[in-house]
């Protein structure tokens, strides 16, 4: 990644004209742009072990394969909302091809007919690794929420831990619940080799509540 700070051009020339004739979806879970703080070295580089010293070095190179890219097609992508998925990606797509962004969690819930499922459910159980202050942004445990709660449909997310800003969810009025399914200090390879259990466990927890609270519906 570094290595793009010492990018000065991009020939396209060698693009095959029939992707002027092809549609492209990009299904993106992210928003992040492709520079700046929330851009995506700030946002995923500490994930992957960048410290701040690699964060700013990456984003610049980033910043210049931005420029790069509009100097080659005439196209500013860097700031759409996006641009930022898989560290720059999205922005190559959307510099060199015709290609259109999209939440994934529509494209997906368009393929397995999720609105229809949505409409007869009463209860609606969403999970992620972890939840915390960018499952906000577009991720695909909200995007799920965001179409069951259209429908008065409570949510519950069950995820395997809660990270930084995580408290942020508990104002998402899309969420009912949010669950960590830890029973247990465990650290990460324990807790996924341990994964049926502690789903199993968190179901049989959640089922129980929501038995608690029909006991206190009755009249």
């Amino acid at each position: 990644g570094a290595a793009l700070a010492r990018l000065d051009r991009i020939d396209a020339t060698g693009i095959d004209p029939r992707l002027a004739d092809v549609t492209l979806v990009v299904a993106s879970d992210v928003t992040n742009p492709l520079c700046g703080d929330r851009g995506a070295a700030a946002t995923y580089g500490p994930q992957k072990g960048a410290d701040a010293t690699a964060v700013a070095e990456l984003d610049a190179a980033l910043v210049q394969y931005g420029h790069a890219i509009e100097k080659a097609t005439g196209r500013l992508v860097a700031d759409i909302p996006g641009a930022g998925a898989a560290v720059g990606t999205t922005a190559g797509l959307l510099g060199f091809t015709n290609a259109v962004v999209r939440p994934g969690v529509e494209v997906v819930g368009e393929l397995v007919g999720l609105a229809a499922a949505l409409e007869v459910a009463d209860l609606v159980i969403t999970g992620e690794g972890r939840a915390d202050e960018q499952t906000l942004q577009g991720k695909a445990a909200m995007g799920v929420a965001s179409l069951a709660r259209q429908r008065n449909t409570p949510v519950v997310l069950l995820c395997g831990a809660l990270g930084p800003g995580a408290t942020a969810l508990d104002a998402a009025l899309a969420l009912t619940v949010v669950q960590p399914v830890m029973d247990a200090p465990l650290d990460l390879a324990t807790a996924m080799a341990q994964t049926p259990r502690l789903l199993e466990a968190a179901a049989y927890r959640l089922a129980r509540t929501i038995g608690i609270g029909l006991e206190l519906a009755r009249p």
